[in-house]
């Protein structure tokens, strides 16, 4: 069994701005189409190249994103330390600048070194700002004229910019980040290959990951603690992948530094099971006294360690708290 958290990057620059866009259009400030692609235009010239890619930073007001990582740190280093400590956790992050830096108190703090994943990255990559006027100029206008034949023949035919940090400039920055997975990463090239991914490529990708963590949870000892620092559209969509949803159907909304735990348990009869344990939890923007009750149900849910006597072993008091609810599953499924 692998415990794997889920955990979204902190308030970025870019939630910020899209908030912005959103409350001009609610107060009628924005009005047509052409008007908010002024407006993006505009906000795309005042930022610099990573910004404008859609690479932002964490934002530096009061309880904006870098105080939310460093709340996160707070609350759960001491849950996961003791794990941490017996070489239980394995944490991987998003090349995204905003995900690198959610996790930075957290690894600084635990002294843990981190796996840089370059296939957990937010739908749909990053964009060069010359290569997204390329697209506004020449690709949306075939597009509003439904030839989409034409617009495919150009995005097919344009040499897009890669963008993204260079594993030397995370390094430089994170020196935690060890390790680089997934491919795309070079010590003097951006990661990621420039232009957006289609939704093809999407669907292959969260396949991918689905496997990649089914693969993980069948290698690691039992009660390890897998962690990816990603992005909201990205975890819903390998959570609903994993649970077997339409997530296209049912919409999200993951708050900014919440953490998803899924359970991951090996069987030789039915392969992988999945079992959601909870979702888009984040008491640690609520408060950051001790939360007592949380504790216990971190406790209970196996994140965190049992002090046990000497010569007993910790034991999964799941299946035995919920043996009536299914043993009445097959009756209620018939009801």
């Amino acid at each position: 069994m692998v415990h794997v958290l889920f955990v979204r990057h902190g308030e970025s620059n870019g939630n910020v701005r899209s908030a912005q866009m959103a409350i001009k259009i609610a107060k009628g400030l924005i009005a047509t189409e052409k008007e908010a692609e002024e407006e993006h235009k505009l906000v795309r010239a005042s930022l610099d190249d990573a910004e404008a890619s859609g690479d932002p930073q964490l934002t530096q007001r009061h309880l904006g994103g870098e105080a939310q990582a460093r709340m996160f740190e707070k609350y759960w280093a001491p849950i996961l330390e003791e794990r941490v400590h017996d070489g239980e956790v394995s944490v991987f992050v998003s090349p995204m600048r905003r995900c690198l830096q959610t996790a930075d108190p957290f690894m600084k703090r635990l002294g843990l070194k981190g796996i840089v994943h370059s296939k957990i990255f937010e739908v749909p990559g990053l964009c060069d700002r010359h290569d997204q006027e390329f697209m506004e100029r020449n690709v949306f206008s075939e597009l509003q004229n439904n030839d989409i034949d034409s617009a495919l023949k150009l995005v097919r035919n344009h040499r897009f910019r890669r963008c993204g940090m260079t594993a030397s400039e995370i390094r430089r920055s994170f020196p935690w980040a060890t390790e680089f997975e997934g491919g795309g990463f070079s010590r003097h090239d951006p990661w990621w290959r420039g232009g957006f991914e289609s939704e093809r490529e999407t669907n292959t990708r969260i396949q991918y990951i689905c496997d990649w963590l089914f693969d993980l949870a069948r290698r690691f000892k039992p009660n390890h603690v897998v962690m990816l620092f990603s992005h909201g559209d990205t975890i819903w969509r390998s959570v609903c992948a994993l649970l077997k949803l339409q997530s296209q159907e049912i919409g999200h909304s993951l708050q900014n530094t919440s953490v998803t735990h899924l359970r991951l348990v090996p069987s030789a009869e039915t392969g992988i099971s999945v079992s959601c344990k909870f979702l888009n939890r984040c008491p640690h923007l609520l408060s950051l006294e001790d939360d007592k009750l949380s504790k216990q149900f971190y406790r209970f849910q196996g994140l965190m360690k049992r002090k046990m006597r000497k010569g007993k072993k910790q034991k999964d008091l799941t299946g035995l708290m919920l043996r009536s609810t299914r043993r009445l599953r097959p009756l209620l499924a018939k009801l």
